[in-house]
């Protein structure tokens, strides 16, 4: 589908189980699709945030405070947001 596009990417969801233990196994291999398709889908989205900020010449910098982030965190973080302190506050992201 459109990865630019959140949300359109499409899980398959294939009802081929007969008994009840064949349904919850497809339903819990559903699930766990969905949630590595959703998480692709941000790391998709949030690494293009980061190549339009490179671009820009924003890369690096805090979307809060606009103070420089921590060279160390962007090794472990490359598409981080928020330096340390905003990212406490304002995210989910440390």
């Amino acid at each position: 589908k459109n990865p630019k596009a959140e949300g359109d990417f499409n899980v398959p969801f294939i009802d081929e189980g007969n008994s009840l233990d064949e349904n919850a196994r497809e339903i819990t291999e559903f699930e766990r699709t969905k949630v590595i398709v959703d998480n692709l889908e941000k790391r998709s989205k949030d690494i293009r945030a980061s190549i339009e900020k490179l671009e820009k010449g924003t890369y690096g910098q805090c979307e809060k405070c606009s103070i420089k982030i921590d060279t160390e965190r962007l090794k472990v973080v490359p598409a981080a947001r928020f330096c340390i302190s905003c990212a406490k506050i304002y995210s989910h992201e440390v």
